[in-house]
């Protein structure tokens, strides 16, 4: 700066939006200033620009990934319709098989019984009694209206000691049933009722959701009748509303007193200030509203920090590094506490004073997860997790070891 003139001969080459608005702090030239916010517009419309191409990139890349998996569920769908055709054109060559499965185990049991009774009247016999066996059979196929083939064999077995006038008659029903088409069984699967999964997804919005809010869930289903040949279709609608948590509200719902709605600057409120209490220990953070007080991305690393101080050094972190920091945060969220990432990281580096219903709907799924939050019960899961996890894997090895001896020994 010369002459109290600032240099802005490379003006055109910064690209850093923090320096600009420093070099427009530190000049109160008007020109220079107009020079610097038309600097500024430009960078920012540069990479609106960019935004927008990558944005359509991505939506192009989803589109892409959906016509792929509709056309490979169309192919696996050819493929069992003609497998299907395949066998339904050859409905008696299973069924032929179950009946000559049927008549050769028929076959040896006559055998062994054939041998047995000779065994009884050969003359090294001790008993000197002669008996008299006969068995008489009879076989009957049907089939069911539901397509199955049933086969019932009877068989009568008569028994007479010559000399006594004892008569021994045994009789054997065996019932062979073959399912579904050409012989292939099918196994049928109960499926949850709309009412069920209705009365399942209010329960949960109910628990999780915040105090006086409330909404309509709506259920739709969809399936085939086999018998019909028709797609029926099914909606199911139920209203619900949040419960209150256990204090003041709601100790007057469970005595029987009024209940009292919170609403929506009061939830503001008591969000605003659960934020404050979680994250008073941490330097750089002073929490006022959901607009400026999170431009820099502190905020939510101490939000989650709190929660899961073992991820990263909190000390170590930067304000102006505020990419960095949104990054860092909405992944540890992601990762470590399911939270879906809601917010744009570029979204929130572009803008100074940030969208606050934005801010406040993601800040809302960290009430949700922590507002209940149990250290030592976290900790107790993650360890069960990882427990079974790792019994899982041993259990997978164990397999593999057996099917390679398994090879080894046919070979």
């Amino acid at each position: 700066m010369a002459d109290g003139k600032m240099d802005l001969s490379n003006l055109n080459e910064i690209e850093d939006e923090e320096k600009l608005h420093k070099m427009i702090n530190d000049t109160s030239d008007f020109d220079e200033r107009k020079k610097i916010r038309g600097r500024l517009k430009e960078l920012r419309e540069k990479r609106s620009v960019e935004f927008e191409k990558r944005r359509k990139a991505a939506e192009e890349a989803r589109e892409n990934a959906i016509k792929e998996r509709q056309r490979l569920a169309n192919e696996e769908k050819e493929r069992k319709l003609k497998e299907y055709k395949e066998k339904a054109q050859q409905p008696r060559i299973e069924s032929n098989y179950v009946e000559d499965s049927i008549r050769k185990r028929q076959k040896e049991a006559d055998e062994q019984k054939a041998k047995k009774l000779a065994s009884y009247s050969s003359p090294s016999t001790t008993d000197k009694k002669v008996s008299e066996e006969t068995v008489s059979r009879s076989s009957k196929s049907e089939t069911t209206t539901d397509g199955k083939k049933r086969t019932t064999t009877v068989t009568t077995t008569t028994t007479r000691i010559k000399g006594e006038n004892n008569t021994v008659t045994k009789q054997t029903k065996q019932i062979t049933q073959v399912g579904g088409v050409g012989g292939t069984g099918y196994k049928m699967t109960k499926v949850q009722s709309p009412d069920d999964v209705l009365e399942k997804i209010t329960n949960k919005l109910e628990e999780h959701s915040l105090p006086g809010t409330h909404g309509r869930a709506t259920v739709r289903t969809e399936h085939w009748n086999c018998r019909k040949g028709t797609t029926v279709k099914d909606e199911k609608t139920k209203m619900w509303t949040a419960k209150l948590n256990d204090g003041q509200d709601g100790a007057a719902g469970a005595a029987g007193g009024p209940v009292v709605q919170r609403s929506a600057s009061t939830i503001k409120q008591v969000m605003l200030e659960w934020c404050k209490s979680m994250t008073k220990d941490y330097e750089h953070v002073d929490i006022r509203n959901f607009s400026n007080s999170w431009n820099d991305g502190m905020a939510f690393c101490a939000l989650i920090h709190h929660f899961y101080p073992r991820t990263f050094d909190f000390k170590r972190l930067n304000p102006k590094a505020r990419r960095a920091n949104f990054t860092l945060a909405f992944t540890v969220a992601e990762k470590e506490a399911d939270i879906a990432p809601l917010l744009d990281v570029d979204d929130m580096v572009r803008m100074k004073n940030p969208d606050w219903k934005c801010v406040f709907t993601y800040v809302q799924s960290f009430y949700r997860r922590f507002r209940n939050w149990d250290e030592e019960s976290e900790k107790k899961k993650r360890e069960e997790a990882e427990k079974k996890k790792e019994e899982k894997k041993k259990q997978e090895e164990k397999k593999v070891e057996e099917t390679d001896k398994k090879e080894e020994n046919e070979q």
